[in-house]
């Protein structure tokens, strides 16, 4: 009785269980996995469902498909968009040895993460495998193994086993609810979601160890309290590559993402309710500004029935709040560079040490529903060979009779009014343009030689580039003229490769009044729409933000790209940019505001059955 007692102190002691973190944070330090993005190919199995184009592939499949692939059984909130007739729902496998209880499962204690797969078919996760269907079937029913090799050696090691170990006693003790007291706390909660989210492998006792602790209605303060939404939300929902627009499937993510989705969920069904609700109240009026901003936070995740989140945003109008704290925090941009300094994000570190701004813009982003999201993106199709930036035409006329691609260089030799554009320093020659054509195709030319103006009268011919005066380089001038002068791919004269000349581009063809070639980069699928990503945003918003034409029709995607695909340290290039200059600032701000009010009016009257991250 008394070795008993003894234990049970032991187990119940806080330097105890502080002792078993202590282990984990260190296995997790030497031995975390991070996720190595990869840009998507043109493989449709590659992409994602929450992608640009995965509707657009849904839909043309469906059109094209045959009746082999109708009776798939998928994931509720996916459809199959797979063209290989090899992938089979395992519940429809005909029965082998590998599917007994006794070879699928592995209970041994001392076994480092065990095999839950009651396939046990360890290729449905192989690298090689990115079949929706086989991810999606697998992963709906928490049975498959990553099918990561493992080294035999790294298995029999003692620091497997301690840390092991020292998992299966923080699960057997989630268990009991009078042991619930000594794991609700931030340091357990945040070490054991670290592990299921830096681990090599996803371990699923442990998963249903966070579940249970995570439901328990006695501890419903000290969880929000802790903010673990948030801790979710940062450690297995906003993974690196779903802040990748364009990135690779990835199964390790993509399972972590959907436990952290379903966890989320599930939490929401209990916060969301008359005892939580008034708890996230009572911070909501609490005088200190933290902890309102704290609950504010809270209230937006967790909040998703519709009667009760009318009220919210009625009586508390979270949205004002949200934004003048980010108004507050850019008009300085001393203490934006200080306080939005980049945190060490190691296991040990708590969800306290991202900065007020990331912690804003990730709970903005759970605003977002499928809705918004697709008509937003317009279904920014795949561009295939055939429909191309470089091969679909600018809808500029063009001489007849060429052969080529490049209208310029017709007109060499020939007797037909050009004008010559050259270099304001050293008088270089950029190109020569057929005069006529020219005209015709921007506004700014054409007043000015349609009506009385000097140029006109004097019949100038020559015209100097100015880089700083254009704010763009030589040879995206270049590539300008050409277009005006109706030049079209396969020319080289006219390749739009990088964000630097598309940018440039929208500022002349705004400039000069180029309706056509404005059309032409900002059209679905066009050049400005597939640059824009997290890392090229700072290129595109000060062009967003000053010219008024491509705020309209690119101001939602660089927001919903601010929002949803861009990391931490993108976020904080692009807003450093803006920060200290009221003019700039405001911009944003409206900007973000209309995004945000877009976002409302297309949220569902009744409960959402996502959470929206």
């Amino acid at each position: 009785m008394v070795i008993f007692v003894n234990l049970y102190a032991i187990l119940h002691s806080s330097d105890f269980i502080d002792f078993l973190l202590a282990i984990i944070n260190k296995f997790l330090v030497e031995n975390k996995v991070e996720c190595n993005v990869e840009i998507v190919s043109d493989d449709a199995s590659l992409y994602r469902p929450h992608s640009p184009e995965f509707k657009h592939l849904a839909t043309r499949l469906k059109e094209t498909t045959t009746s082999k692939y109708n009776n798939m059984l998928l994931h509720k909130d996916f459809c199959d968009v797979s063209q290989s007739p090899k992938s089979v729902s395992p519940l429809h496998r005909s029965w082998s040895p590998s599917m007994s209880p006794s070879s699928s499962f592995s209970m041994s204690p001392s076994s480092s993460y065990g095999s839950l797969s009651p396939t046990g078919d360890r290729s449905i996760y192989s690298e090689g495998s990115t079949s929706p269907v086989q991810f999606f079937v697998g992963d709906e029913f928490g049975s498959v193994d990553e099918g990561i090799e493992t080294d035999d050696k790294e298995k029999d090691s003692i620091q497997i086993q301690i840390m092991t170990d020292a998992v299966i006693v923080l699960s057997m003790l989630s268990h009991q609810d009078v042991n619930h007291i000594h794991l609700i706390k931030e340091n357990v909660m945040t070490t054991l979601i670290d592990y299921i989210s830096d681990a090599k492998r996803f371990n699923y006792r442990l998963a249903r160890s966070i579940t249970r602790l995570s439901r328990n209605p006695n501890h419903l303060q000290q969880l929000i309290d802790m903010n673990f939404h948030e801790i979710v939300i940062h450690k297995l929902i906003r993974r690196i590559c779903f802040l990748t627009r364009f990135a690779k499937r990835c199964a390790r993510c993509e399972m972590r993402r959907k436990f952290g989705r379903d966890l989320l969920q599930e939490f929401s069904t209990h916060v969301d309710k008359p005892i939580g609700l008034s708890l996230l109240q009572v911070g909501l009026k609490n005088m200190d500004e933290n902890k309102r901003v704290d609950s504010l936070i809270a209230s937006m995740v967790l909040i998703r029935t519709y009667a009760s989140r009318t009220r919210f945003f009625h009586n508390y109008m979270p949205l004002e709040s949200f934004t003048s704290i980010l108004e507050e925090i850019l008009l300085d941009s001393e203490s934006f560079m200080i306080n939005e300094e980049i945190v060490d994000m190691r296991p040990e570190k708590s969800h306290k040490g991202f900065p007020l701004c990331w912690r804003v813009i990730s709970v903005l982003a759970s605003m977002i529903s499928r809705k918004t999201y697709d008509e937003v993106m317009e279904i920014d199709a795949i561009i295939t060979t055939s429909d191309s930036a470089s091969n679909i035409e600018t809808g500029i006329m063009r001489p007849e009779n060429t052969e080529s691609g490049c209208v310029v260089d017709q007109i060499h030799g020939q007797d037909m009014p050009k004008l010559e554009f050259c270099t304001k320093s050293d008088g270089r020659l950029i190109s020569f343009v057929p005069k006529s054509e020219f005209c015709t195709s921007n506004g700014y030319f054409q007043g000015m030689f349609g009506n009385e103006f000097m140029e006109r009268i004097e019949d100038r011919q020559v015209f100097q580039f100015d880089e700083t005066t254009e704010n763009c380089t030589v040879d995206d001038f270049r590539i300008f003229l050409h277009y005006l002068s109706g030049c079209q791919s396969p020319s080289d004269c006219v390749r739009i490769d990088s964000v630097e000349t598309c940018v440039s581009l929208l500022y002349l063809s705004d400039k000069y009044l180029c309706g056509q070639l404005t059309d032409y980069l900002l059209r679905q699928n066009g050049p400005a729409k597939r640059l824009l990503t997290g890392s090229t945003l700072k290129d595109f918003l000060p062009c967003i933000l000053s010219v008024s034409n491509v705020r309209r029709r690119l101001g939602y995607l660089a927001i919903l790209v601010l929002l949803r695909f861009s990391t931490y340290e993108q976020l904080r290039t692009v807003l450093g940019q803006i920060s200290g200059n009221r003019l700039a600032v405001d911009s944003f701000l409206e900007l973000l505001k209309d995004f945000l009010i877009f976002c409302t009016h297309n949220t569902l009257p009744h409960q959402s059955s996502n959470i929206w991250l």
